[in-house]
Order: structure tokens, then C-alpha cells, then sequence
């Protein structure tokens, strides 16, 4: 294989060169074009959990939720566990009414994690921030949580 900078391999570091412009291009809210990047990057590496993650996020705020959910829910199967992909999937999940799934989604991931404290404290967070352990309780107004 062509070796590049460092001597990583020539395609690693168009990979990355390509990842830096969708990401400059999610922080410039260029969606589209992030998620046309973004797409291609996850069938040329499909087991990177960070590419899903970020086209999510680009179909997130192209309102396209179903693709969203996906590319959260492959990241979540990708990652040892990206705690914004939990978050956005949860909040996409309580925004559209799916409070029921959402719970599932995380005593799924408590399962999972079982032993991984910083891992069971996020989702005890995101538990009572969304308020999914109360029966009828309403989630807060939209939040945005930090880019993570």
C-alpha cells in the first residue's frame, strides 16, 4: 500500500482529510453537503461508530429522523459506547412520542454495560433528564445537547 505522512496509508489520510471538511461543514450548517460526505465516508468505513454519529446528526438537522435514528443506533452497535449517540437517539426517540422505546434503548444499554460505571452514570443522567423513570412525566422543552 502507498504510504503517506507518518507512514499511514495514503487512503487513511484522505479519509481523514475528508471527515475535517464534513465536520467543518456540520459547524458551518452546510447539512446537505456534511451528509453527502458523511454517507460516502460510512460505506468506504463502515465500522467507524464516529461517521455514524456524525451523519446522524446531518440527517438530524436535515429533519430526516428515520435516517438519523439509524445512523445512531449503528453507531451505538459500532461504539464501546459514544455517550452522544445514546443522547440523540434518546432525545429523538422522546420528541417523537417513543418514551417506551427509549427506556428500552437505555436499560438495553445499561445491560450491555453492566460493570462500566462512567458509562452507567451517563445513562442514569439521561434517565432523569429526560425523565423516563416517572410514569406520564414530560420531557423539558427541545435541548440541544453539546456536541460530544
Amino acid at each position: 500500500p502507498e504510504l503517506g505522512e507518518g507512514g499511514r496509508r495514503v487512503d487513511e489520510l484522505r479519509v481523514e482529510a475528508e471527515l475535517a471538511m464534513a465536520r467543518g461543514e456540520l459547524r458551518h450548517q452546510a447539512y446537505p453537503a456534511a451528509a453527502l460526505r458523511l454517507g460516502a465516508l460510512t460505506r468506504f468505513r463502515p465500522l467507524r461508530w464516529d461517521l455514524h454519529h456524525e451523519l446522524g446528526v446531518a440527517h438530524w438537522e436535515t429533519g430526516k429522523r428515520a435516517l438519523a435514528e439509524q445512523d445512531y443506533r449503528r453507531a451505538l452497535a459500532l461504539g464501546a459506547f459514544p455517550p452522544s449517540s445514546m443522547q440523540q437517539l434518546v432525545r429523538l426517540l422522546v420528541e417523537e412520542g417513543r418514551r417506551a422505546e427509549a427506556q428500552a434503548v437505555i436499560a438495553a444499554a445499561r445491560r450491555r454495560h453492566d460493570g462500566d460505571e462512567e458509562a452507567l452514570r451517563h445513562l442514569t443522567r439521561l434517565e432523569r433528564f429526560w425523565q423516563l423513570g416517572d410514569d406520564g412525566a414530560t420531557a423539558p422543552a427541545a435541548h440541544r445537547p453539546p456536541p460530544g
